[in-house]
């Protein structure tokens, strides 16, 4: 069975990000980042920080997490 994946509209993102303002750094990093990427989260989970490279702006994604 396939379920339809119905993305969140532009008011739905900006009512999200200023809600997360609230929440601890970690979450507003994480929501942030799933947002703006669309990884996964198993693929948030298994990110380390030798895979983000601040000065151009890339993550690399090379591995997730089963979950």
């Amino acid at each position: 069975m396939h379920k339809e994946i119905v993305p969140y509209d532009e008011e739905e993102i900006r009512a999200m990000l200023q809600v997360l303002q609230k929440e601890p750094y970690h979450w507003r990093m994480m929501i942030t980042l799933a947002l703006t990427t669309g990884m996964r989260r198993s693929e948030l989970l298994g990110m380390e920080w030798k895979q983000i490279y601040c000065k151009t702006g890339v993550i690399d994604v090379q591995q997730s997490v089963s979950i």
